[in-house]
């Protein structure tokens, strides 16, 4: 569930932020709405429903998650047998185009779709974790 944050430039800073505070927490100075250099918005949310996507590919182990071992190791092979593998091989065989073409280089095709999407996934879990610890999170410009 998206849970909403927001960032506004201001003093020469961006903040990010839940709820939109009445004094900027750099330079505490009273914000009203023609004080920002750029109006906030809300940072764009990574994560998606894969039922609300129907041509999505969602990537899972059967058992367990990809933080822990996986239970049947003895099939799991890290070059040629794994989740990865399959979801490229079915893409090839697809042969929709541009898509079935960079599946078949995995590392072109981790930098052209997955690289993207885990880098933002990332960005973002990364700042609403500092946001749950504390109200604002600031970064220079």
């Amino acid at each position: 569930m998206d849970p909403g944050i927001l960032c506004f430039h201001h003093c020469d800073h961006k903040v990010f932020c839940t709820i939109i505070p009445e004094q900027c927490p750099v330079c505490d100075q009273k914000l009203d709405r023609y004080d920002y250099n750029l109006l906030p918005f809300r940072v764009p949310y990574p994560f998606v429903k894969a039922s609300q996507h129907p041509r999505a590919i969602v990537m899972k182990p059967t058992h367990g998650d990809f933080l822990n071992p996986l239970w049947e190791a003895d099939r799991y092979n890290e070059e040629r047998h794994n989740c990865f593998t399959f979801v490229l091989a079915f893409l090839r065989t697809l042969d929709c185009g541009e898509l079935s073409e960079k599946a078949r280089d995995p590392k072109l095709f981790c930098k052209q779709y997955v690289v993207p999407r885990t880098s933002a996934a990332g960005k973002y879990i990364s700042l609403y974790r500092q946001l749950k610890r504390q109200d604002y999170f600031i970064q220079s410009q």
